[in-house]
């Protein structure tokens, strides 16, 4: 005999099953990265969210999705506000040089990769200035 419990369960993820087709995949998927409490994850999640929202005030999502699409920007902002604010106070300049340092070396790549024959040259100066 089943117990009260299991057959709830069971009917609620019957439940699930049946509805989630109804949603849009692109507001599913903003809203599961949103959920997973890790930086980039929730960030990106928060970034589907936000282009979700601008489809939905267009015209171009059903209404269906507006909760999906609430949860997604509420719950991705929190966590990418707290990874913030903990990266913060962990290093507050560190994060500044290496977020420079990140983008000089990726754009300092593509340079290479266009204009560039041999691709150690500037990212090896770079690399070397930073160590």
């Amino acid at each position: 005999m089943k117990s009260q419990l299991e057959i709830a369960i069971a009917e609620r993820i019957r439940n699930v099953k049946r509805d989630l087709p109804r949603y849009d995949r692109a507001v599913l998927v903003g809203a599961m990265l949103s959920c997973f409490p890790m930086f980039p994850a929730c960030t990106v999640g928060f970034l589907i969210g936000l282009a979700n929202l601008a489809l939905l005030k267009n015209g171009r999502l059903q209404e269906i999705n507006k909760n999906f699409i609430r949860l997604s920007l509420l719950i991705g902002g929190f966590f990418t506000v707290a990874w913030l604010i903990l990266f913060f106070f962990i290093d507050p300049i560190g994060i500044y040089f290496d977020f420079y340092a990140s983008i000089k070396i990726f754009l300092n790549g593509i340079i290479e990769k266009i204009f560039y024959k041999d691709s150690r040259s500037v990212t090896t100066l770079v690399l070397m200035h930073y160590r």
